[in-house]
């Protein structure tokens, strides 16, 4: 729902193409860098802290998004942040 989301939020911000792939990229783009060391990274730690800790991350990236939306300051490199950080 979020990837349709940002997707719909950034065909209403910007007409062009290449930045609603863009926000496709910035979604998938984390999962592809970080998988090998996040997994390593998840093995040293209690797994129950570290999904409350991503957990809470996303909720404020995702307030973060609603609330600029809602204001009407978002920007289509904003966005793109967002969704990379949100990934």
């Amino acid at each position: 729902m979020e990837d349709v989301g940002e997707a719909w939020l950034m065909t209403s911000l910007s007409t062009s193409t290449l930045l609603v792939a863009l926000v496709e990229t910035a979604g998938s783009l984390p999962v592809v860098l970080l998988a090998i060391p996040s997994g390593a990274f998840a093995d040293l730690f209690d797994r129950r802290r570290l999904l409350l800790i991503t957990q809470t991350w996303m909720l404020i990236v995702a307030a973060t998004l609603g609330i600029l939306t809602i204001a009407g300051r978002t920007t289509p490199w904003l966005l793109l942040s967002l969704a990379f950080a949100l990934a």
